[in-house]
């Protein structure tokens, strides 16, 4: 649910803006912590006017990829970045080259790699990355520092667990 609210461009703010919700109720949806049941998906479905299909489909396996990568980059920003730098690095991409493959600015990427930075790296651009400096497993392997669990999340595999 948190990552097809995600994709649409519902943020915690905007539902709760929207008064579905109590502040702390549509954090704990747009962040993953909370089950809803069929019955209030379809009333969250109807309250943003979308079909609730779109919501309650299964995540396809790049979704579910994308997500797990997400969630762990959020949670492992730094690693994840220092672990990216590592690989850009020695492929002998310069911070303004790496900059251009992630669209974003040379400042930003810079920026991410301070202690205050709340930037992470999306799935996008980490595959964005992966793909520029012919890493075949992916963005995956940017979560080499971070601990198991994080990592297993990414994996086709831990769907069937």
């Amino acid at each position: 649910m948190a990552y097809r609210l995600a994709v649409l461009g519902y943020s915690a703010h905007s539902l709760h803006q929207r008064k579905l919700a109590a502040r702390n109720v549509v954090r704990d949806l747009t962040q993953g912590r909370l089950a809803l049941q069929n019955r209030d998906v379809r009333d969250l479905a109807q309250a943003l006017g979308l079909d609730a299909n779109a919501l309650m489909r299964p995540l396809s396996d790049t979704e579910f990829n994308a997500w797990a990568f997400n969630s762990a980059s959020t949670r492992y920003r730094l690693p994840v970045w220092q672990s990216a730098q590592k690989h850009w690095t020695s492929a002998n991409y310069s911070w303004r080259q790496t900059a251009e493959v992630l669209g974003i600015s040379n400042g930003r990427l810079h920026q991410a790699f301070t202690p205050t930075s709340t930037r992470r790296l999306l799935y996008p651009q980490a595959l964005a990355l992966t793909t520029a400096l012919t890493i075949p497993e992916g963005p995956r392997t940017f979560l080499a520092h971070v601990p198991h669990q994080w990592r297993e999340g990414c994996s086709p595999m831990s769907r069937e667990v």
